[in-house]
Order: structure tokens, then C-alpha cells, then sequence
């Protein structure tokens, strides 16, 4: 169960954004390329450092990795509040993209740690789920937030993957501390899979949400 919720409060806190942030961008006299990069670039740098996590593991604890990929993706999330534009928009895009990329590749790799014998597909199952769930809820959400509320409460959720963090810190599981052999093919996988679940509901409600 906190494996669950770990990975519930990682990829709420991404996708809560994956449409609203272009949107918001917008908001602030943004041109809608420019506002549309927002998403484009924090995607640029999941898929780029991806394939680096495995560099990573090699030295730290799987658990202590997914907790930095958590705190990578969500603590920086509230700052976008007063950096709607420009360089400092995408600084922190570009962090959270990384964070993200921790997250999915470690994470994945925590599932094969932490099940136990016989129950491998069920704990992989209850990950994907999710990752699924809130990718369907989220993403609409934000939206509708921005556009109801505002987005001070969508930076607000976006900024749980570092309470997932403590989850992942947590005590009860078992740690990597040698090679990680599996570790790049994995890698490269989950950076595939992580962009293909976002990228098609991203372009296609961040059009909608520009344009209208």
C-alpha cells in the first residue's frame, strides 16, 4: 500500500500540470510556442537524463533515488506560482523533467525489489494502476482548476511527490546496494513508456486549453 500511494503522489503531482502549466504560461502574455515549450522541455529532459539513471543507482540506495526523484519533481512545482515565463520557467521545468525521470525508472525498479515471491505481477499491477489512474484524472483536473480557482491549488498538488518522498524513505525496504544489471534497459523502457503515456492527452489538452 505505501508503494501505492508513493506512486500516486509522484505521478498526481506530474500530471496535475502536464496542460494547465502551457495554459497558465499563456495566461501571462506567453506566445502559444513558448507557453507549449513549458511541457516540451520538461519531457526533453526525462527523456535525456533517462538513460542516466542507471549511473545513479549505481551508488545510491534505489530507495534513497526514487525519494530524490520525488523531491526533484515536486518541491519545485509551487515556485512556478511567480515564474510563469521566460528563463526561470524553464529551469524548473527542466528540474522537474529530471526528477520525473528518477522517479519512473527507480520506481519501476523498487516493484521487482519490494514484491514478494509469487506476488510480482500483482505488485507491478498496483503500480501501473497507479500511474493510470491519475494520469486520467489530473489532467483534466488541472484545467479545470486553472480556469475555476486558479492555479495556486495546482502548484499545490503538484508539490506532493515530496511528501511521496518520506513514503519512499520510509523504513521496510529492501535496498540495492550493489550493480544494477537490469538497471539501463530498464531505464530505457520506462523513459519510453513515461513519455508515451503523456505525450498524446499533453499536446492534445494543451491545444485545447491555448486555443480556448
Amino acid at each position: 500500500m505505501r508503494m501505492v500511494l508513493m506512486a500516486a503522489a509522484g505521478f498526481t503531482g506530474f500530471f496535475v500540470m502536464l496542460s494547465s502549466l502551457p495554459a497558465w504560461s499563456a495566461s501571462h502574455g506567453t506566445s502559444t510556442a513558448s507557453a507549449g515549450a513549458a511541457t516540451t522541455v520538461m519531457l526533453a529532459a526525462t527523456v535525456l537524463f533517462g538513460p542516466l539513471v542507471p549511473s545513479l543507482l549505481r551508488r545510491v540506495p534505489t530507495a534513497t533515488t526514487v525519494a530524490i526523484g520525488l523531491i526533484a519533481l515536486g518541491l519545485p512545482a509551487p515556485a512556478l506560482i511567480w515564474a510563469p515565463t521566460g528563463p526561470p520557467l524553464y529551469g524548473i521545468c527542466v528540474i522537474r523533467g529530471v526528477g520525473f525521470a528518477v522517479f519512473t525508472v527507480a520506481g519501476t525498479l523498487m516493484t521487482s525489489e519490494i514484491a514478494p515471491p509469487g506476488r510480482h505481477g500483482q505488485v507491478t499491477g498496483l503500480y501501473g494502476l497507479a500511474a493510470a489512474v491519475p494520469s486520467l484524472i489530473m489532467i483534466p483536473l488541472g484545467v479545470l482548476l486553472l480556469h475555476e480557482v486558479g492555479f495556486w491549488p495546482i502548484a499545490l498538488i503538484a508539490a506532493l511527490p515530496a511528501l511521496g518522498a518520506t513514503l519512499a524513505l520510509g523504513s521496510g525496504w529492501r535496498r540495492v546496494t550493489g550493480p544494477v544489471v537490469d538497471a539501463q534497459p530498464t531505464a530505457r523502457r520506462e523513459t519510453r513508456s513515461a513519455i508515451s503515456r503523456t505525450l498524446a492527452p499533453a499536446a492534445v489538452l494543451c491545444a485545447i486549453t491555448i486555443v480556448g
